[in-house]
């Protein structure tokens, strides 16, 4: 049976995040968040909104001949958000969502190979976006993990 390793990936990437020390005090979701709540500091692995419809790219290419197994590479979309609350201050927003997508990209630095689920994940190309919203400043970074893997049979 064809598998694919993107759900391993997926999972392997959360569990990383959520239990890294860098992270503590941040909230570290497995996909949007269905709640009402707004969130001072947030990452999300698995991120979507109306700009970004689709949580994963990717795509299989077989590998060789033999047709044992396919390449597989894809990029899992995530976001840091930060949110200041009252405050407008937009350099402060900006700096401290940096310092979370660089502590994104240590976690992956530590683990390129996500705990041997791919055979390699690092950061991807990025995008910021930084409006005043009625709830303060908010600095969001929105990002992929690229991956290459290969599918199992």
């Amino acid at each position: 049976m064809w598998t694919s390793s993107i759900p391993g990936a997926y999972d392997a990437l959360f569990a990383l995040l959520s239990t890294d020390p860098s992270f503590e005090g941040v909230v570290v979701l497995d996909g949007p968040a269905v709640t009402e709540d707004d969130f001072m500091e947030a990452v999300t692995v698995g991120f979507e909104d109306e700009s970004m419809s689709a949580v994963e790219d990717g795509m299989n290419a077989p590998e060789g001949l033999s047709r044992g197994r396919d390449h597989e590479e894809f990029t899992i979309n995530c976001a840091v958000q930060v949110l200041l609350g009252s405050s407008t201050d937009m350099p402060t927003a900006r700096r401290r969502a940096y310092e979370l997508l660089s502590a994104v990209g240590g976690v992956l630095a530590g683990d390129p190979r996500l705990g041997g689920v791919v055979s390699l994940a690092a950061l991807g190309s990025h995008s910021l976006t930084q409006p005043q919203t009625p709830q303060g400043a908010l600095a969001q970074i929105t990002f992929g993990v690229d991956c290459q893997s290969y599918s199992r049979r």
